[in-house]
C-alpha cells in the first residue's frame, strides 16, 4: 500500500509537470481508481474472514461486480472524455494491484532469508 501511493503521488507530481497531457491525467485517474479498488479489496476480504461461508460467498460476488462496475465505468468516461487517454488509465488501475503482488513477494523473499 505505501508503494502504491508513492505511485499515486508521483503520477499526480508527473501531472503538474504538463497539466495538458492526456496521458498524465489517465495516469493519475487510474491510479486513484486503482487505489480505491486496493482498498475495497482489502476491507472485502477482512470482513469476509468473520461471516459464515453462505453469506460470505455472496458477499464477495457483490463486492467483485461492484468493483468490475467501478472499473467499467471508469474505462468508459476514459473514452469519451478526451482529457483521459483510456490506455494510461487502464494501466493506472491495474498497477497498484501489480505493485502489491510485487511487494508482497518481496516480503516473502526478505522472510524466508532471516
Amino acid at each position: 500500500m505505501k508503494h502504491t501511493s508513492f505511485l499515486l503521488v508521483f503520477a499526480l507530481g508527473y501531472l503538474l509537470l504538463d497539466p495538458q497531457s492526456s496521458f498524465r491525467w489517465g495516469l493519475a485517474v487510474g491510479s486513484a481508481v486503482g487505489m480505491i479498488n486496493l482498498v475495497l479489496s482489502y476491507n472485502r476480504v477482512r470482513l469476509f474472514g468473520t461471516m459464515p461461508a453462505s453469506i460470505g460467498e455472496v458477499f464477495l460476488r457483490i463486492a467483485i461486480m461492484m468493483r468490475w462496475v467501478i472499473i467499467i465505468g471508469v474505462l468508459f468516461l476514459a473514452f469519451y472524455i478526451e482529457m483521459l487517454d483510456m490506455l494510461s488509465v487502464a494501466v493506472g488501475i491495474i498497477l497498484p494491484h501489480i505493485l502489491t503482488v510485487i511487494d508482497y513477494a518481496i516480503y516473502l523473499v526478505k522472510k524466508k532469508d532471516a
